[in-house]
């Protein structure tokens, strides 16, 4: 019985090389630029939680977590804090600007470790929620709601206080765009009017 022939597959040692160093190459590049990065850092999620800071005089008050952000390069956070006094403390403080951090403010639904299990049921939280968002930081208005945790999903999503917040999240996250439209339109007039105020100031003096 014949047999069919075997054939080994051809690779050219050049290309095989060529291949094999364009792959070190890339790994030593991707390698290197991440070690040599030392550009600003924006720290998406940070808890400034009582514990910490517990009135200003705890293991690291103010003073100590701005140092710490301003050596490793820190220069914008989203705090959330359990409870929403620690995130008000941070942006409220002069140390804050002096250390150029800037402070994104999220209301977290935690006052205590208790509201972890219980917020979804407890309607005091949503007051809670309403009292942040009409105060305000000192950063300016809060930008979210978070965290929080969903242990059991189908009981929050039944629960009334769980409704109410995300209906609030809904109308803050409209009222932001509205926010936002309206500031772009700003800036477009604003723009508009410079260029037509420059222009008429060009035609009068060549008319001189």
């Amino acid at each position: 019985m014949l047999r069919a022939p075997e054939y080994k597959p051809f690779r050219p040692p050049a290309l095989v090389w060529r291949a094999q160093t364009a792959i070190i190459l890339v790994a030593i590049s991707s390698w290197a630029q991440a070690a040599d990065y030392s550009g600003p850092l924006f720290d998406a999620h940070l808890h400034y939680n009582e514990e910490a800071w517990n009135g200003s005089v705890g293991p690291h008050g103010p003073a100590d977590v701005l140092a710490r952000m301003q050596r490793n390069g820190v220069r914008a956070i989203v705090a959330n804090s359990r409870p929403n006094d620690g995130t008000q403390l941070l942006a409220a403080s002069p140390l804050t600007r002096q250390a150029g951090v800037t402070v994104v403010p999220f209301i977290r639904l935690y006052r205590n470790r208790a509201d972890y299990n219980n917020w979804f049921r407890d309607e005091t939280i949503y007051e809670m929620v309403q009292t942040e968002f009409a105060r305000g930081t000192a950063a300016g208005p809060y930008k979210g709601i978070g965290e929080f945790h969903l242990y059991d999903s189908a009981n929050a999503k039944e629960a009334k206080t769980h409704a109410e917040i995300n209906a609030k999240i809904e109308k803050s996250n409209i009222e932001a765009k509205q926010a936002a439209d309206q500031a772009q339109l700003d800036a477009d007039k604003k723009k508009a009017d410079a260029e037509a105020a420059a222009a008429k100031a060009k035609v009068d003096a060549e008319q001189k």
